[in-house]
């Protein structure tokens, strides 16, 4: 599994440091901590996107592709 850290997300979102800190203070982006640092799965990220992108959650996303 892959762990991506504050600085690697900024690149792949093409976020501000502290845009993506506001985010995970605001409860909306998930994450874990390794010590002081902040990391993010690919499964926090997606889920991230969808919401933004579709206000969907991934799972109310794929419930609504099996209907």
């Amino acid at each position: 599994m892959n762990y991506n850290a504050v600085s690697e997300l900024t690149e792949h979102l093409k976020f501000h440091p502290s845009t993506i800190e506001k985010e995970v203070s605001r409860s909306n982006l998930g994450h874990f901590k390794v010590g002081t640092e902040i990391r993010f799965t690919q499964e926090h990220i997606e889920e991230y996107i969808n919401v933004m992108q579709f206000r969907r959650t991934t799972r109310e996303i794929e419930l609504e592709k099996r209907n």
